[in-house]
Order: structure tokens, then sequence, then C-alpha cells
């Protein structure tokens, strides 16, 4: 073993001494002339020091023994030196002479030091110190045990590390240790610790061995806290000491240092729209892994960043920041919050806000490019990305993605189209109105009015082949580049009894935690909710009265000519052990009001019989769709009762927090209604709105939230006559004269009796009611 001995002093600081060594176990060690303080190593250090300070023929005396032994004093104890010629004091220190010392019996050390000559030292002082010299013994346990990490990654890995297990070269038993890992220079709090085993530390966060742990680019200098080594445990911080912890530095800088290369402008798959993607699952990484720090390097010609972070139903948090180490700057350019549940959409908060609606999964990345214009960069300069998962759920995941880009022109913010479609009008004068007859098809009344079309220009930028749609929040319509600047046709069920489904509330959506765990099992058409705790047994048979209780479902008549029969419940179930990103199975199930729900507080224990009901409805009712739409109603129930059986435990359920309207257990019902009117609008988007080239989205609309829309079209078709509607409706624009939607509408064309009296057309259109379409006469509006 090898000690790091520190002869120490604060009145002799910077002065010269011979240094002599009488080990406890015999014999004599001259150390020479030395400075004080003097650091030395040797495997042995117990015995008698005398450090003879000649520019004060000063002769001080250091014991240092086994806790165990104890120094016998004798009337010879203190040795007492014959210097000569002190007035000389440029000694040669090759010429010096070995002291010979006396040991008593008892091991008392009586040294004799021969006469020394020293060198004159710079400090000088009127008076003779008192001896104040004293000793620091430490171990050097690192370099004895050859201490180093198994299979640690050669060169610099890419934003991740792979290292192994604590070793020992010289075949030392290592046990339990923790290694703090510091990023760039040991200093402050650890960036990350990892550790033999979880329990190592209530700190340690990664088990080693590890590979491709997620780590911010640079030099990462692992130090060991502390480890057991041949079953004594030893510390490389001072704090750590006690009786039985020992004192070992040397575990500081004792095991080398490892690099990772940050990601830059090169990394990833080329030709990818994101190059680099980087993902947190908590399902297959560990949890530590949540929060990420990712180092970006940039170079002189990257100008835009761009980015997407999708925050999925759990928000998560990400900022990025501008780093020049050369010039002190850190100054965070982007802060959002991003997830289903992040709250109300802001581009004003800090951090902003970008949420979306649980039935908009194509709108889960927040797509933005960053503007790196405002810096002028230096060598070194680069981006960090902190990724913050969501405080308080850790059933969480991720994904981020970036690219660079190079300049202004590769955004190309010149191929973005006028937003304002409205301006430009319509042209009805291809327009085609033809009608689904009884006579073809009884149960079909559908007005099919087709031909419309734009007067707008072409416009050919869409989301792959344009950079600012591609790197933003970008929903475009096709119409936007449909060369002939068509309307889709536009389908108008003018159904006598229409049945429009209503539902209250919904069972398909949210999730919330239960106090404890509900095993659902299915068999055929019968579903068992067995609850361990009466609060969520309760939670559903109180969702079932309020459901039922209301005034649209508590007036069911059982008589299926009624629409007052047509009343379903539905029951929506979900597995998982808390809410969050990740979940199990999902289920929605739909049964006929008469279908059983037996409550049985007793053993809390819901049973569910699902059925279908009955259809009392016509197949060859004229213009009626009633009979199609509860004949669909009915197949969806009994293909769900044929599905497979199950049986799980769940500690979740179904349900939003007020003020939404998601429950476990819904309802829905129908209503007949005479359909004659409709819209029919094309929307694009950019959500949110863009840091980067904002002026060139010139006439789109801005909503509050900060999303930016564009209608292709907006319209409004409406049947004034539904005995002859192929001679009778009117189409309004929907669109203000900004292009955004407007609480008044403008008459853009009107037929009534086969005239069209809005524009005054020429020549008169001739009506005929025939499957045979009719054209309407050449008008542009």
């Amino acid at each position: 073993m090898i000690y790091k001995i520190t002869i120490s002093t604060d009145n002799y600081i910077g002065y010269y001494g011979n240094v002599t060594y009488y080990p406890l176990i015999g014999d004599t060690i001259d150390l020479g002339l030395v400075m004080l303080p003097y650091i030395y190593y040797a495997d042995y250090y117990y015995g008698q020091y005398v450090i003879y300070i000649t520019e004060f023929d000063k002769t001080c005396i250091l014991n240092y023994l086994p806790l165990t032994q104890t120094p016998t004093p004798t009337n010879t104890q203190t040795p007492t030196p014959t210097p000569t010629n002190t007035q000389t004091l440029t000694p040669t220190p090759t010429n010096t002479q070995t002291p010979t010392p006396t040991p008593t019996n008892t091991q008392t050390l009586t040294p004799t030091p021969t006469n020394t000559q020293t060198p004159t030292p710079t400090p000088t002082l009127t008076s003779v110190p008192a001896c104040d010299v004293n000793y620091s013994i430490v171990e050097n346990i690192g370099e004895f045990c050859g201490l180093y990490i198994q299979g640690v990654q050669t060169g610099c890995q890419l934003a991740s590390l792979n290292v192994g297990a604590l070793s020992s070269r010289s075949g030392c038993t290592i046990g339990t240790y923790v290694i703090d890992w510091y990023l760039n220079v040991v200093a402050g709090s650890p960036s990350f610790t990892s550790g033999s085993d979880i329990n190592a530390s209530p700190d340690v966060t990664v088990v080693q061995p590890f590979s491709d742990e997620p780590a911010q680019g640079g030099t990462w200098f692992p130090v060991v806290r502390f480890a057991y080594l041949n079953s004594i445990q030893y510390t490389s911080d001072i704090n750590l000491v006690n009786g039985s912890v020992k004192y070992s530095p040397d575990l500081i800088t004792v095991l080398n240092s490892v690099c990772v290369e940050a990601y830059s402008c090169s990394s990833g798959i080329s030709g990818n729209t994101y190059p680099v993607t980087v993902s947190y699952v908590n399902t297959t990484q560990n949890s530590t892994r949540a929060e990420r720090s990712i180092s970006w390097d940039l170079g002189s010609t990257n100008k835009y960043f761009a980015w997407s972070f999708k925050g999925f139903s759990v928000y998560d948090t990400i900022s990025i920041s501008y780093i020049s180490p050369s010039n002190n700057i850190n100054s965070q350019l982007e802060n959002w919050r991003v997830g289903y549940n992040a709250g109300i959409p802001s581009i004003t908060s800090n951090p902003k806000v970008y949420s979306y609606g649980e039935f908009s999964p194509s709108e889960r990345a927040l797509k933005l490019v960053t503007s790196l214009t405002g810096f002028t960069y230096t060598n070194g300069d680069y981006l960090l990305i902190n990724i913050n998962p969501n405080p308080t759920n850790t059933n969480t995941n991720w994904e981020f993605a970036g690219k660079c880009l190079t300049d202004y022109a590769s955004l190309d913010c010149g191929s973005l189209f006028n937003g304002n479609f409205s301006k430009y009008g319509y042209n009805f004068s291809n327009m085609v109105a033809t009608f689904d007859s009884p006579i073809s098809n009884p149960s079909s009344c559908i007005l099919t009015i087709s031909g419309i079309t734009i007067n707008a220009p072409t416009y050919t930028a869409t989301t792959t082949n344009n950079n600012f749609f591609k790197y933003h929040g970008t929903v475009l319509e096709p119409s936007v580049g449909d060369v002939n600047r068509r309307i889709d046709p536009m389908k108008l069920s003018l159904y006598d009894s229409y049945l429009f489904l209503y539902q209250p509330t919904f069972s398909y959506q949210g999730c919330l935690n239960q106090i404890s765990g509900t095993t659902i099992t299915k068999v055929g058409s019968t579903i068992t909710l067995t609850f361990d705790d009466i609060t969520d047994y309760n939670v559903y048979k109180t969702q079932y009265n309020t459901v039922t209780g209301s005034t649209n479902m508590s007036n069911y008549v059982n008589d299926p000519s009624n629409i007052n029969y047509y009343k379903y419940l539905t029951i929506g179930i979900i597995s998982g052990t808390t809410c969050g990103d990740t979940l199990g199975v999902e289920y929605l199930y739909e049964t006929h009001i008469s279908g059983s729900f037996i409550f049985d507080d007793l053993n809390k224990i819901i049973t569910v019989i699902l059925l279908p009901g009955v259809n009392g409805y016509s197949s060859g009712t004229t213009c009626s769709g009633a009979y199609t739409t509860i004949k669909y109603r009915i197949d969806t129930i009994n293909q769900k009762i044929s599905t497979p059986n199950y049986s799980f435990k769940t500690y979740v359920r179904r349900g939003n927090t007020p003020p939404t309207i998601g429950n476990a257990i819904g309802s829905q019902y129908y209503r007949s209604e005479q359909r004659k009117s409709s819209n029919s609008g094309y929307l694009n988007r950019i959500r949110p709105k863009p840091n980067v080239c904002y002026s060139s989205t010139y006439e789109w609309c801005e909503e509050n939230d900060g999303t930016l829309k564009s209608y292709t079209s907006f319209l409004n078709y409406e049947v004034t006559d539904l005995t002859d509607p192929v001679n009778n409706f009117e189409i309004k624009n929907v669109l203000d004269l900004n292009g955004c939607v407007s609480g008044t509408w403008t008459l853009l064309y009107k037929i009534s009796n086969g005239i069209v009296v809005f524009p005054v057309p020429t020549p008169t259109l001739t009506p005929t009611q025939t499957p045979t379409p009719t054209q309407t006469p050449t008008m542009i509006v």
C-alpha cells in the first residue's frame, strides 16, 4: 500500500529543512534537504521525523506512532543538535551527512543530527518561530489497486457513454462503489452518479456496467466518491472520513476521462427530414434518461436550426440555448411546454405552451425553425438542448429531432402563398347539381353539387418540397396545388328522418388514476368489473346513475317505433398502472339501454350485459337513413360481443378532470332531424406562428393561440325547397374579405325554381329533376 505523507507547518512555510526519518521498525532514512511543507509517498510511515531548519538553527521533532503504541519518554528524549558553521548559508546539499540516532529500549528515538549547511531562504524572520510541524497521512488506494473501468469506449462516441464495471489491475477485491461523473471540469455538483448497484447511494441513477447512456458532448471525468476495496471503505471526499472510512485523494484522478462527441450538423442519417432523432420511452429506458441535456456543435454556415419535439399525452418541457464559451454567451432561444395536458396554448407565456386535442395525433409534435442569425459564430459555439420530463408524472415519453439549415434561402420562404383565397372569388360556370331520387334508391336522397372552382392562382409549395412548410407544424389541403382549382363535390343528405347522434358524455377519451385496482373480465357479452376499493366502485355507479337519470336518457320507451327507444350506454376500459403516455389495452363498448348494469355493493362488483337492441325502422322507407344508421349500430355491438375474451387488472379508468365531459360510463341517443344545409371548408394551418418567414405568411389569419390559418374555400350550402332541391338552393361564402371566418356570410349563388336569381344570369336555366345532371348557366362570381 502506498501512502501520501505530508509534513506541514505554518511558521516555516517556504523554508528548507533537513528531514531524517527513523522508522519504528528500525533503520534510518535521510529524506534530504526539502522545502516545507513536504509531501512524499511511502508504504510505511510510523516512527520519528527530525526536521532541522538550518536558517534558524532549529530542530523540530514529529512522532507518529500506531494508535495502540504509547511512547515512553526518557531523559534523553530530546535530541541536542550541535550545529557548526551556521554562519555559512550557502550549503552543498550533496555533502549532507546522515545523522546517527540512538534508539532506547522503549523505541523512543534520540537522533543526534550532524552539522548541516543550509541555503539562505527567501523569507527572513527577526525571531525563531516555535515548532508547529504536523503530519497528514492519506492512502493512495487507487494507485495501489490499479483501479480502472472495464470496457470503456475508445475514442469519442456520439452523444452517449459506454462504461464497464470498476476493476483492479493488482487484484484488489472490489465491493460496493459510487462514481460521480463531471462534464469538462471536476467542480460543483456532478452531472450524474453511477454505482455498483442502484442502492449504493440514494443519488445513483445508473448501474455499471452501462451502455448507450445519453450524455452531453465533451470530456467526462469519473471520480470515485467511495469504494470498498479489500473490504475497507475508502473515499475521495474528506468530509466522509471517519473511524471506518479512510481517505484516499487519488480516487479523484485515478480513472481516465471519457470523450463524448456532441451532435453536429453532420450527425445522423443524411436525407432524412430530421437526420438526428433522440427519444425517451419509459417502458424500455431507465427513468433517469427522461431528463436529458443534448449539446449540438455549430459551424459558421449554420444560421437556422429546425427542430421537432413531441410531448404526447403527458407534457414535457424543452429549452434551447445558444452557448459561446469564448464569448461568455448563454442565451436562451426557446422554452416550451409540450403535450396534450400542457394547458391553454400560448406564445406569450414563459414557458410557451403547445397543446393539442385528444383526437389530433398528427399535431402532437411542436415543429419550429429557430434563427441563429443574431450571433456571430466563434469556434466552439454550440446549442444546449435541455429536456425536462413532466415534474409529477413519470409515465411520460418524448421525442426530439433536429436539423441544421444554412441560410435564409434554404427556408424557401419566397414560395409561400398568399393566405387570402377568398378575395379571388369562385367560378360557378361549370357547376352541376344532381339528385339521387327515391326512384333509383328509396332510402337515398342526396343532393350533389360539383364543378365549382376557385379563381385563385395555383401554388406548388407543399410540406415535402418546401422547407418552411416541412419544418413547421403545417397542414396543407391538396386543393392548394390543384391546377384546376376545383372544390370537391358537396353532398347534402336530405333525409326526412335523419338520425343525428348526440353524446353528452364521452367514454373513449382521457385517463384518471384510481385509488386501487380493478379486475376486468370479458366472457362473450358479459363484462365483469371487480373493484378492490369501494371508492373506485362508487365512481362507476355514480356515473351510471347520473347518465341514466339525465333528461335525454330517462325518457326511454320500450317501443322500437319510437325514437326514444334508441338510447345507448357506453363503457370505456383501459389498462395501466398509472395514467400517462404508456398505457395498455383499451376498449369501448356500447350497449342498448335495455342491457343490464348489475351492481353488487357488498362485493364491489359491476356486471355489464351487452345487448344490441332491435331495429324498428324499415329498409325501404323513402328518404330515410334511419334503418341504415341503426343497423350499423347493432352490427357494431354484435361485432364487439364476438371479440376474444380476456381478463386483466387495471389501476386507471377512462375520464377527464372537470370541466371536460369524459367519463368511464357515457350515453348516446338519437334525434330525428330534417337536414337541408351543410358547410364545407378547406383549411391550411401553421401551428404555432413561426419565428422565421413570418412576413411571408401574407394575409394568413392569426388565431388567439398563435395559429395561422388560410382557407382555400369555406362555403355554406342550403336547400331552400326540399321538394325540388336541384332547382332551389343557395351558396354562401363563410369567409370575409380578409379570408378569415366571418360571422356574416355573403351570398354567392342562388337558384330558385330553376332560375338563377343571384348573380343575375344569362341565359336562364331550364330545370329538370331527373338523375341526369343539370348544368347551370355560365357565370363567374
